[in-house]
């Protein structure tokens, strides 16, 4: 079979793209002819694309606009359709490569993966009920008034409803942003599959107190939350570390915090690290937190840390529910609450070695059991086969 995808990103950057990386390779492996066709804006990490198309930033009104019609990116698939003749085209993040290019699929068996909330009409999110709760952390998804930007990702969304109909499958990777799609009414077709990982080895949890945090340094993913935390953890555990690894627009107040909490000794900026550097932060870690504000879609984070066998401390919010098994897996508290999670993090601190191997083991063997790679790729081919059947 051969498999055109389309992604705004062209390497490792991100969730979205670990798994597109996941996928391909697991395709290619079974015999499967694959190509990536993704945008040329450059970004962290290994390179994974096979063919690039121009897109631009995304910062400016202007430059959204520039995605109402992106001629770059429907030429260069137009072309890649001329000369690859897949039998499926699988898109991911598209935002950057236009509504125009679902158009030039319209006679192509097409299937659309949802990674996350971008291509959901941002100017309807805060009337959805499963997301009204959260609108105050929609960060840049929402558009809160009237105003000339407002207007544009209107009508830019109404393309995309023009569009969507013409998908064969629309994937969603959780049952709470399932229910997310099926809410905005924008979407047909609508199938979960759960994403799944290759399973590193599982060590030991090590000695000590070291906590670890990864993702975007902005309001969504809550790291200040954990900073706000990390006064009572010390108190209770004097050595405590906590490593920070990435980077966002929030980051120099957050390091500004942790200079006025007295933490610097505590607290480390590692900034942002390749995939496999972070397999490495969470082996040296005694737990990953993830205070999220907002909900994650699914939160690949969560399973890359239990995979090596680590409890993840998280908030309870959207997908992340359905993978940690509150006080097995780890502990799930309330959103936005530093009491809360210096409390589930002290608990866990406070286990014997042999409750936290029995954490550590459960972590992995959720794991293993429900996010697994092999099960992920078996069951995406299939959705493939069924797609080009006419199934």
């Amino acid at each position: 079979m051969k498999i055109l995808m389309m992604n705004d990103v062209g390497s490792l950057h991100g969730g979205a793209e670990i798994m597109i990386d996941l996928l391909m390779r697991g395709l290619r492996a079974e015999g499967h002819q694959v190509r990536l066709l993704a945008g040329n804006e450059p970004a962290n990490g290994k390179t994974i694309a096979d063919a690039r198309f121009v897109s631009f930033g995304d910062g400016s009104l202007r430059q959204r606009l520039l995605y109402m019609y992106n001629p770059f990116a429907v030429w260069r698939l137009r072309r890649e359709l001329r000369t690859f003749r897949p039998d499926v085209v699988h898109l991911h993040n598209i935002t950057k490569a236009s509504p125009f290019v679902l158009r030039a699929l319209k006679h192509h068996k097409t299937v659309l993966t949802l990674h996350d909330h971008t291509l959901l009409n941002p100017t309807a999110l805060g009337r959805m009920p499963t997301l009204q709760p959260y609108e105050g952390t929609l960060d840049g998804y929402f558009v809160s008034r009237p105003s000339l930007r407002f207007y544009g990702e209107k009508f830019r969304f109404w393309l995309y409803g023009r569009f969507f109909a013409s998908l064969d499958r629309v994937l969603v990777c959780s049952r709470f942003f399932e229910q997310c799609v099926k809410e905005s009414g924008q979407f047909k077709r609508i199938q979960l599959i759960h994403n799944g990982i290759e399973q590193p080895q599982r060590r030991p949890v090590p000695l000590g107190h070291q906590l670890l945090f990864v993702g975007r340094l902005d309001m969504v993913k809550g790291a200040d939350v954990l900073v706000e935390a990390l006064p009572a953890i010390v108190v209770a555990y004097p050595d405590v570390r906590a490593d920070i690894v990435g980077d966002g627009p929030h980051k120099k107040a957050l390091q500004r915090r942790v200079r006025d909490l007295k933490l610097s000794k505590h607290v480390t900026f590692l900034g942002h690290l390749s995939h496999a550097e972070v397999m490495k932060q969470n082996a040296a870690a005694t737990m990953l937190v993830m205070p999220s504000r907002y909900p994650e879609n699914f939160g690949l984070t969560a399973i890359e840390a239990m995979a090596v066998g680590r409890p993840v401390i998280a908030s309870r919010v959207g997908g992340i529910a359905e993978i940690v098994v509150d006080g097995k897996t780890g502990m799930l508290v309330p959103a936005d609450d530093p009491a809360a999670l210096a409390s589930a993090v002290c608990h866990v601190f406070g286990q014997t070695r042999q409750q936290l191997e029995t954490m550590s083991s459960q972590a992995r063997k959720r794991v293993e059991e429900h996010f697994g790679s092999a099960a992920y790729l078996a069951k995406t081919i299939q959705l493939y086969e069924d797609v080009t059947a006419g199934r």
